[in-house]
């Protein structure tokens, strides 16, 4: 069995919506748990919040930049040895609500839900679910509990379960205890603030290339909607 931990970022003040993660097979996700609580505790890091990170808070607070581009090399490294794929989608969080009304779209889907449809048609795009199909595996994924649009995004799963037989269950975690989730939330956090900038610009932050720079080893696969036309 094939299982996706994704998680998402942005709200009401962001322009984008994210929802991002990784998959791999079962077992590899409880041989990453080992190694990256050892990791963890020999830092003496308890929990991966990307946005802590980011600004310097908590435990980082005291950490220089070169310790924390280490942290980021080190875990990705860590998370490359396991995982199968990496993936990020997002949708403008204004234009998609527009171009629903206007088109006459199930009234019911939030962007995030969108963004779920949009994970699963990716993967039947490239391929992945036939061949999903063809080795007898299924694909679930294990989301973070607490979201006020999860039950959308559940019910975005089983909508399309019902066209995909190779898709298997979708589940809700809680983030803290739970360190694929914390490293979905890393690609989540940083996709959706790099979303519309230039790598190569002068004006691209240090945090941001440190980000690409060490999830490059990862090829996550970047997807975006932008205008939702009839």
């Amino acid at each position: 069995m094939l299982i996706a931990y994704i998680d998402d970022s942005g709200g009401r003040d962001t322009k984008y919506v994210t929802l991002a993660g990784h998959a791999t097979t079962e077992e590899k996700w409880k041989a990453f748990e080992v190694h990256a609580r050892l990791f963890f505790d020999e830092i003496g890091l308890d929990y991966l919040h990307t946005e802590d990170f980011r600004h310097a808070r908590g435990f980082w607070s005291d950490k220089d930049w070169d310790y924390r581009k280490g942290f980021a090399n080190v875990f990705c490294e860590i998370l490359e040895m396991y995982v199968a794929d990496s993936f990020e989608f997002s949708t403008l969080r204004k234009i998609y609500p527009k171009r629903k009304k206007e088109l006459g779209r199930n009234k019911t889907v939030s962007p995030l839900g969108f963004c779920m449809v949009g994970i699963i048609d990716q993967y039947q795009k490239v391929g992945h679910l036939d061949l999903i199909a063809q080795h007898g595996e299924t694909l679930s994924f294990v989301v973070e509990d607490g979201n006020s649009n999860n039950a959308d995004v559940l019910a975005r799963f089983q909508h399309a379960k019902q066209h995909h037989a190779m898709l298997g269950t979708l589940s809700f975690a809680e983030k803290k205890s739970v360190i694929s989730l914390q490293a979905a939330d890393f690609v989540a956090y940083y996709s959706r603030r790099i979303r519309g900038m230039d790598p190569k610009a002068k004006r691209f932050p240090d945090e941001y290339r440190l980000f690409a720079e060490a999830t490059q080893r990862l090829a996550i696969r970047h997807f975006g909607a932008t205008d939702f036309g009839g």
